[in-house]
């Protein structure tokens, strides 16, 4: 039962890194006017539309860990659980990212970093977060 959790642990960290490099890399790369077009740049609320989107997985991760971190310590339950829980989420995190760094093509064919990439695509359209720049 221990092992199971550890790998849903490493599986959920995976799939949220790989949705978070999908928004990432879309804010980065959307208003890019490819060879010859214009670009566009972020709007006020564009800049805070994304910092939102950018930012949501991180912080609410890292609230939940603090939120474990204080459960642990109410039921004086070992952090031993808690610190192999934190090592499982960095493997699962830094797989990603190896992954990413070394063959980018296995990331850009999966549905999580896909549809990280269309959530943010379809924010950007929708809210018009982005207009032309003037000069």
């Amino acid at each position: 039962m221990v092992k199971k959790h550890f790998i849903v642990i490493i599986l959920v960290f995976t799939l949220l890194t790989l949705l978070e490099i999908g928004i990432f890399i879309e804010a980065l790369w959307h208003g890019w006017g490819g060879f010859g077009d214009v670009s566009l740049e972020y709007t006020r609320a564009g800049n805070i539309g994304i910092a939102f989107l950018t930012f949501f997985i991180p912080i609410s991760v890292i609230g939940a860990l603090v939120i474990r971190i204080i459960l642990c310590i109410k039921k004086m339950q070992h952090l031993k659980g808690i610190l192999i829980e934190c090592v499982c989420a960095l493997l699962g995190i830094g797989i990603v990212v190896g992954i990413y760094c070394m063959a980018l093509t296995i990331v850009d064919n999966s549905i999580a970093y896909q549809w990280g990439r269309q959530i943010a695509a379809f924010f950007i359209d929708y809210f018009n977060w982005m207009t032309f720049s003037i000069y």
